[in-house]
């Protein structure tokens, strides 16, 4: 792993916890979008680094990340 990949994992882990915080403490999910579309994180690459999102908070996130993406 260059020095590129280990940036960008730091700034996908930085990234993935905005996104847990913002959904779990605040209920924010376009916060949550908006950090996944600004920090160029999949819902996939999500879904593989934690386990702490229901299926709903995902359906709910990626309906928002649809949206903002139009």
């Amino acid at each position: 792993m260059n020095a590129q990949d280990t940036q960008r994992s730091i700034e996908i882990a930085s990234g993935v916890a905005e996104v847990i915080k913002s959904i779990r403490n605040e209920r924010n999910y376009e916060k949550a979008a908006q950090i996944l579309v600004e920090k160029n994180i999949s819902i996939s690459e999500l879904v593989r680094r934690t386990l702490r999102l229901s299926i709903i908070d995902l359906a709910k996130l990626s309906d928002i990340v649809i949206t903002l993406k139009k």
